[in-house]
């Protein structure tokens, strides 16, 4: 008797309307407008883009002093970078055919925010960076500097395309440029 007694205390309909309100909440709080996040401050105006072509069989990145000249070249392109108010983007592309090979020169040189080894001249990021445009040769080692506008659009970023601002080719010309800037004659666009 007393559980009849609860269920006769406990009507169903109850149930029923706290369940629709419930659902109907629900729904309001769905269809309420989601506020834009902000676009991360890194990203607000664009990046410095330094793409790094290497290869471990490149006698150039042997020779004696090169790391060095490497480590300068970064530290001046980070430094125009932030003067800018731009964050400075690092890509190393090892051009090696076999990936461990490309990996264990990357490891000389880096850290990187991205890195690509394996398959030789025909890896994915070489093609773009080298063979996609007719101004940079296939040459090792080799620094491409690219600057990269970022522009803000509703709740999302477009990224425009890379424009090179300056190839440097070969071991004499990074290491002009650790010591001196652009060689003679060249000029960042």
């Amino acid at each position: 008797m007393g559980e009849a007694m609860r269920r006769r205390d406990f009507p169903g309909w109850i149930l029923l309307d706290l369940l629709s309100v419930c659902l109907v909440l629900l729904i309001q709080r769905a269809l309420q407008p989601v506020a834009p996040r902000p676009i991360p401050n890194q990203l607000r105006g664009g990046e410095l883009v330094m793409v790094f072509v290497v290869s471990g069989i490149c006698g150039a990145t042997a020779q004696e002093g090169f790391d060095e000249a490497y480590a300068e070249v970064e530290t001046v392109l980070s430094s125009q970078a932030n003067g800018e108010g731009l964050k400075l983007h690092t890509i190393g592309i090892a051009v090696d055919p076999l990936v461990e090979d490309g990996l264990a020169v990357l490891r000389r040189f880096g850290p990187f925010d991205e890195i690509l080894a394996g398959a030789g001249w025909e890896n994915g990021m070489s093609l773009h960076y080298l063979f996609g445009d007719l101004s940079v040769l296939p040459t090792v080692p080799q620094l491409l500097v690219f600057r990269r506008s970022v522009v803000p659009e509703n709740r999302t970023l477009l990224i425009m395309q890379d424009t090179l601002l300056f190839a440097l080719r070969g071991l004499e010309e990074i290491v002009h440029f650790s010591q001196h800037g652009l060689p003679p004659g060249r000029q960042s666009q």
